[in-house]
């Protein structure tokens, strides 16, 4: 859809628009995963699955920045934790907690007045509480659909194409990627916050549009960031390749917003 605005407002329309669109739309599909599989195989361990998401750049990116600053040996997975926080190791604990920090400190900014027109006059506090685990508990049903997608229907999908185009391997999308390095999806998706609110800051001073950061492209496109990014840089490359990739996706809109 956001192709087709871009391509409208360079004038075409039509079966043009939908001819150009589609073709384009249609090479950068096939393009993409393959101009970084060399680094969604170091995510995978060699599973032979690509990266089907059109923030891949980003995470391309990440994954080379990584290799630059850190060592893969260091990854988020093998970091020390003492026993009496191991269950921060559960990925739905460590998502609602983060979450709950981010909700927390969004509804204080906003003021109990403001909030209570979207918690239906519930308690401000509650309200924010409710809403991390809320979105914990739909990051944990993205795990759960990820598992069925790795488990059955990728097998199902090399069936077809060994037939049809020997040697093909499917395109995914981005979160099929979390359960890779699921310590990275909350380091990647903080580090990736961050950078959107100090490049954010940045445009403001800079006299800019502001952009302001939204916390589902950080979570999902951050997330993946810093997964790649600690595939070749660990920890390191977790958060620097995250949080440049905070960096991009609030620059760029900024740049391209005249178009």
């Amino acid at each position: 859809c956001l192709l087709s605005a871009v391509l409208q407002t360079a004038g075409f329309e039509g079966w043009t628009l939908i001819l150009i669109g589609g073709a384009f739309l249609g090479l950068v599909s096939s393009i993409l995963p393959a101009v970084g599989q060399k680094y969604t195989l170091k995510v995978t361990d060699g599973d032979e699955v690509a990266m089907g998401h059109f923030g891949s750049l980003a995470y391309y990116i990440s994954a080379w920045i990584g290799g630059k600053v850190g060592k893969p040996e260091n990854s988020t997975e093998k970091m020390d934790i003492p026993e009496k926080w191991s269950f921060l190791r559960d990925t739905t604990i460590s998502t609602a907690l983060t979450m709950m920090v981010f909700y927390l400190v969004a509804a204080i900014a906003s003021g109990s007045e403001f909030v209570s027109t979207l918690s239906g006059g519930q308690n401000m506090i509650l309200f924010a509480l409710m809403s991390a685990m809320k979105f914990a508990v739909g990051v944990t049903i993205v795990y759960a659909g990820v598992r069925m997608i790795l488990g059955d229907l990728l097998p199902a999908f090399q069936g077809i194409a060994t037939k049809v185009i020997p040697d093909a391997i499917p395109a995914v999308d981005c979160a099929v990627f979390f359960t890779y390095a699921p310590t990275a999806v909350v380091i990647g998706f903080v580090a990736s916050f961050i950078g959107g609110v100090i490049g954010m800051l940045l445009l403001g001073v800079a006299g800019g549009v502001l952009i302001i950061p939204g916390l589902v492209p950080h979570f999902f496109c951050g997330a993946t960031a810093g997964i790649y990014g600690n595939a070749t840089g660990g920890k390191r490359g977790a958060v620097v390749g995250a949080f440049v990739n905070g960096l991009l996706i609030t620059f760029i809109p900024a740049l391209l917003l005249p178009v």
